[in-house]
């Protein structure tokens, strides 16, 4: 089928690539997805005991999923959920100086919100500065909207930085 469109704006990264380096935190967990299902990349992920985390959760904090090009692609060149299968190694970025790309599940973020998650799906939201975490969501500590790539769509696609957990 022939291109019927032309998008006027190139996004400049994807959920849970590196947006610009600075001696990230990463450490290295068996991921599980909600429900044991498969797990999705750049979402936030909680400690499930041993060496497991699970994609939201009311654990703490382990990181967001990160490294979208390393992990078997179910569903091809076309799948936008980035989903990885249950049980696999995951790379979770729990800080840095250096940026995540994630999406926002808003259509008004702004720079330097408040980054909180999901407990039922691991899904990032924006809180605006001091405020408190929309209901079913807990905040990153120390995690902030540091750029905005494309703004007035949902998902809003972000970089944020954890500054220390």
């Amino acid at each position: 089928m022939p291109q019927t469109t032309v998008t006027r704006h190139t996004a400049q990264g994807m959920p849970g690539e590196i947006a610009y380096g600075g001696g990230e935190s990463v450490q290295t967990r068996q991921i599980f997805g909600v429900g044991g299902g498969d797990g999705s990349i750049g979402v936030a992920y909680t400690e499930d005991g041993g060496n497991t985390a699970v994609q939201g959760g009311t654990g703490a904090f382990a990181g967001i999923l990160i490294a979208p090009k390393s992990y078997d692609n179910r569903g091809g060149v076309t799948n936008t959920n980035y989903a990885v299968p249950s049980g696999s190694p995951g790379q979770l970025y729990r800080s840095g100086l250096g940026g995540v790309w994630v999406n926002l599940e808003s259509t008004s973020a702004s720079i330097g919100d408040q980054v909180a998650f999901s407990t039922a799906t691991g899904t990032l939201v924006n809180a605006a500065p001091g405020a408190a975490a929309p209901s079913g969501h807990v905040l990153i500590p120390h995690a902030k909207v540091d750029y905005l790539d494309v703004t007035g769509a949902n998902p809003t696609l972000a970089v944020i930085k954890i500054l220390g957990v």
